[in-house]
């Protein structure tokens, strides 16, 4: 039987930085761009073309031919472009074009004047301002011209630069590959939703929890499992999720009781471990390995303690794996609403909402309560060495990427 005095606990940073130590990126795919909406780019996109392609005009009004009469009031209007015409017109000193916003501009246009700022009678054209040079003309490759950088790798793929890549011509895209994931709920307490709750039973809820977190930064769950607290069952089903997936992510069954068999099962797969138990409540007993190039969490089997371990190493264990920069929940300095008081030795993470700069803390902080985090927009965090916070002064807040709005 192992005993938590068996383990060096690591404390959150220290969690934290092994973490990024241990993970590589998943592999490289090719993908249409509009399958690479958040994902990282994996290769830099460089321009095949000048953007745009052709001298346009940025208005709708009149491409003239001025020669070096800027006071120049009348030109005779001797035809009309429009987005797509492909003409040949070349414009002689005195002369104009109907065009509009987006077409290509005639050979010696000077500038575009607008429609609003004109009159057209007969064939002829009345200014009714001095001419500016170049005004409302985009010139060939003023967004970017061909060869140039369009995009580098690393960049996150959002929807303004994939349609930046489409006005490219290009079509697809490389991007690391987001991992597939596998869950397995551990516990002889559990029943499904579709099974009748009966005495000393609980539904399971942690598979519906940490899909639906998967769900929200776009990651199929690839499998869920169910299991009773039996060692050789479990050894079964992580060896199936090794295999099947990228990431296997275990709630339950990774304390120290006498039918917690999440730890040993995963040193029998031949895991090797990255840390086990991190000086943090709620949520201790969380563990994090590798297996090769995959990860594996054992996250606590108390719904609210296996949340708040998703969000601070599986979250951004994941992010890291995609190439992401910023992989960590956005943080900010916040003023506590109220005092706070709790004992040193470990971190803490309390759910809290926040609002005009104040956060205050929840009622319902025990690890199995789903309901305060369903009110919750993030943690307060206090570290380890924190004993009391007085109101009005700064903790840090880290938000959760729901209950924002």
């Amino acid at each position: 039987m192992y005993k938590i005095s068996d383990y060096l606990m690591v404390t959150v940073e220290e969690a934290k930085k092994l973490l990024c130590e241990n993970i590589q990126h998943t592999g490289v795919i090719e993908v249409n761009i509009l399958d690479s909406l958040n994902c990282v780019l994996a290769s830099t996109i460089i321009s095949p073309i000048d953007l745009p392609s052709f001298d346009q005009s940025s208005m709708d009004g009149y491409a003239i031919n001025a020669g070096n009469d800027l006071d120049r009031k009348e030109f005779e209007v001797i035809g009309e472009i429009k987005a797509g015409d492909d003409s040949n017109i070349t414009l002689k000193v005195g002369q104009a074009v109907r065009i509009f916003t987006g077409a290509k501009i005639p050979l010696h246009t000077d500038s575009i004047v607008v429609q609003e700022k004109v009159t057209e009678e007969n064939g002829t054209l009345f200014l009714q301002e001095k001419i500016k040079i170049a005004d409302c003309i985009r010139k060939i490759g003023t967004q970017i011209k061909c060869g140039q950088i369009a995009l580098e790798a690393g960049s996150i793929m959002n929807p303004a630069s994939i349609g930046f890549v489409a006005s490219l011509g290009i079509g697809k895209v490389n991007i690391f590959s987001k991992p597939e994931v596998s869950i397995i709920v551990t516990g002889n307490e559990i029943v499904s939703l579709d099974d009748e709750l009966t005495n000393a039973k609980v539904f399971e809820s942690n598979s519906y929890t940490l899909t639906s977190a998967l769900s929200q930064m776009g990651i199929r769950v690839k499998s869920t499992h169910l299991t009773e607290d039996d060692l050789e069952v479990l050894k079964h089903k992580i060896n199936t999720c090794l295999i099947n997936a990228d990431i296997v992510l275990i709630t339950g069954g990774i304390s120290v009781g006498k039918y917690d068999f999440a730890y040993e099962a995963m040193l029998a797969c031949g895991v090797e471990t990255i840390f086990y138990k991190v000086l943090q409540k709620p949520g201790m007993p969380v563990f994090a390995g590798k297996f090769r190039r995959k990860l594996i969490f054992a996250l606590p089997g108390n719904p609210a303690s296996a949340l708040v371990c998703f969000y601070q190493y599986v979250y951004p264990s994941i992010k890291q794996m995609q190439g992401f920069q910023n992989i960590y929940l956005p943080t900010a300095k916040c003023k506590s609403h109220k005092e706070i008081n709790k004992k040193t030795g470990k971190a803490h993470f309390i759910r809290a909402t926040l609002s005009d700069g104040f956060v205050t803390e929840l009622d319902g902080q025990d690890s199995n309560m789903l309901r305060s985090f369903a009110q919750a927009n993030g943690f307060i965090y206090l570290g380890k060495e924190t004993e009391k916070v007085l109101p009005g002064e700064e903790v840090e807040f880290h938000f959760l990427p729901f209950n924002t709005i």
